[in-house]
Order: C-alpha cells, then structure tokens, then sequence
C-alpha cells in the first residue's frame, strides 16, 4: 500500500492488531489496482466493484492458488 496521510491514519498499529493484520507501506506509486483479489485454501477470487460493473470470478485451482500465494509472498518479502 502506498504511504499516503490518508492511509496511514487509517492503518493505524493499534487498529492492525485489533483486526489481526499486517500492513507494509512502500514509499513509490504502484500501479491503481481496481480489482480486489484474494487467495483462501485453494481458491482466488477476482472482485470487480467498479459502479454498474460489479461482478467477480471465483477460481477453484490448487496451482493458481500457489502461483498466486507465491507472488504475494515474494511481494511482502521484497517491498
């Protein structure tokens, strides 16, 4: 997530451990994800909440599950 005022006011220590997560900031733009995605067992939902276009896929794949899982974690792990 970008290190915005906005962002870090919401994303406060406090409240991250209240709700259990981990919050990492970079200090450069990334490119506007529109889409939500999430990775749950062997499942990856793509989520889509753009007005009048709201719609998502939901794809029941071990191996996309673990490719995904894998990016993400080789994300945290360098940013």
């Amino acid at each position: 997530m970008e290190r915005t005022p906005k962002a870090v006011a919401l994303f406060t220590p406090e409240r991250n451990r209240r709700e259990l997560r981990a919050v990492k900031f970079i200090s450069h733009p990334l490119p506007k994800f529109k889409n939500e995605i999430d990775i749950y067992g062997d499942t990856v939902s793509i989520i889509s909440l753009a007005p009048r276009n709201e719609h998502a896929i939901i794809i029941r794949s071990r191996s996309i599950a673990e490719s995904m899982r894998s990016l993400f974690e080789f994300l945290w792990e360098t940013l």
